[in-house]
């Protein structure tokens, strides 16, 4: 059995676009998951959408959203959420949010496909092979190991590979042709994880066992403390009166982290594919402080993005990049923001 949120609505006649505060409606339903002993995994807002035409999905998936992470925040108070089940309902809150700008960026460029798309006026689609892609992703089947996997690997994890056959087959339904569908879902793949930053940094109280994997607070006597106690708090900008004993979550400086990652999923000259999947990973010699050049130029070339993460573990120096104009410095240090903020 799963729940279907947008039914619960239908039947309790609440317009969801028209949802200003959904507190209330998330406890209303939690309360009828107790009542029908429904799990976190019956829980599959994005499934629902998918089985939308776009025009209908399109005005649904932020007010689901802002519900489901309204549903999560319910849930945690009730119980602590386990890992895997804060990885499903925060995937599909970012998952989501992922979706929704992804079509605002298709919809400023007026892309051909979404006219094509806009012309599905019936209200449930009917393809067969989304139909059968729909069933892996509701009810929710996620394991613990799966859980790690989709928030250490993102991309290559099944949760996400399952996620994003589901939409690629979704956007084909809806008037993409199958490349530009790959290009599309390989764009919401790039942002997805400055989506889960957000998310996690928003509900970290009841995401706790989440937050490492997404570097929140980015120190480690910030997540020591957060994973032993809730005593925390969240701002919006720079406190005037901090206790030095409550660790703070920043938003304004998640959300800037987390942007540089959604960037990435920017249309590339206005085109379906974005700039990352062009981009070539700059490798480069390392230097030890005061060597001498002919030692450097015997050294093998290395990932300087993996090099910039070990040199970041030293706190008392810190590392420079030199290359002649053009060489990618530029493009190099915008990818790796998220790992230098």
């Amino acid at each position: 059995m799963n729940l279907s949120i947008r039914h619960w609505l239908e039947e309790h006649q609440i317009e969801l676009v028209q949802l200003d505060h959904s507190g209330g409606v998330a406890f209303g339903i939690v309360q009828e998951m107790e009542r029908k002993s429904l799990t976190v995994f019956d829980i599959s807002v994005l499934a629902e959408v998918l089985s939308l035409p776009l025009v209908v999905a399109r005005t649904q998936m932020q007010p689901l959203s802002q519900l489901t992470g309204s549903l999560l925040c319910q849930l945690s108070h009730k119980k602590p959420l386990k890992r895997n089940e804060g990885t499903w309902l925060a995937f599909q809150i970012a998952y989501l949010n992922d979706l929704l700008q992804l079509l605002e960026q298709e919809e400023s460029l007026h892309k051909p496909w979404m006219n094509r798309g806009r012309g599905l006026l019936q209200q449930q689609l009917d393809d067969p092979e989304l139909l059968e892609l729909l069933k892996t992703i509701s009810p929710g089947r996620l394991s613990d190991t799966q859980a790690e996997q989709a928030l250490s690997e993102m991309g290559n994890s099944d949760l996400v590979q399952r996620l994003s056959r589901t939409t690629r087959v979704w956007l084909v339904a809806n008037g993409a042709e199958e490349t530009e569908a790959k290009l599309l879902t390989g764009r919401l793949n790039h942002g997805l994880s400055g989506h889960l930053l957000t998310c996690i940094a928003l509900h970290a109280i009841g995401l706790p066992q989440l937050q490492k994997f997404v570097r929140l607070g980015n120190t480690a006597s910030l997540t020591e403390t957060l994973s032993a106690s809730d005593n925390y708090e969240l701002f919006e900008s720079s406190p005037v009166h901090q206790s030095s004993l409550t660790p703070t979550i920043d938003l304004n400086r998640e959300r800037y982290r987390a942007s540089f990652s959604m960037r990435l999923s920017e249309p590339f000259f206005e085109e379906c594919f974005a700039l990352k999947d062009l981009y070539v990973p700059s490798k480069g010699i390392a230097k030890a402080a005061f060597s001498d050049s002919e030692l450097a130029s015997t050294q093998s070339a290395v990932d300087l993005m993996e090099w910039l993460e070990g040199q970041l573990q030293y706190r008392e120096s810190f590392a420079v990049i030199e290359a002649p104009p053009g060489y990618g410095k530029t493009s190099f240090c915008e990818s790796g923001r998220g790992v230098l903020s």
